[in-house]
């Protein structure tokens, strides 16, 4: 009879929850060439850096300035968001929530689009029926 491997592994798990995006946020991460949130999360950093997986709830959707920012009720926030949450540690975003179809499938599509230009894994919304799994 073969013997089973009793080692143990351990992760850890961070999670951020809600990226809620107002307009007082953005507007506050306003820079000459864009936004920078980076400030904003300096003493969060830490935190997430050295765990297994880091995941964070976005909850406003990142469709990019040129479909216009807004604020409540209705959200569409800048890419630099996803910057920020990716340079912070970051490794997957959770998409699905209250606010996913604020500004439409069209904002979906320009953050799914920047999700994957920073190599960023996602869940809960895609860009098509067919879903790629990606391994950590």
């Amino acid at each position: 009879m073969e013997k089973k491997d009793q080692s143990k592994q351990q992760i850890s798990i961070a999670a951020v929850g809600d990226m809620l995006i107002h307009s007082d946020v953005y507007k506050d991460a306003e820079t000459k060439n864009g936004y920078d949130f980076t400030p904003m999360l300096k003493d969060v950093k830490p935190f997430l850096k050295d765990v297994t997986i880091t995941t964070a709830n976005q909850e406003t959707v990142i469709g990019g300035q040129a479909l216009g920012l807004f604020s409540y009720p209705s959200f569409n926030s800048p890419f630099e968001v996803g910057d920020t949450l990716k340079d912070g540690g970051v490794e997957i975003v959770t998409l699905v929530n209250n606010h996913t179809l604020d500004r439409g499938e069209k904002a979906i599509q320009q953050a799914i689009k920047h999700w994957e230009k920073i190599d960023m894994m996602y869940t809960g919304a895609y860009n098509s029926k067919k879903i790629k799994i990606k391994e950590l």
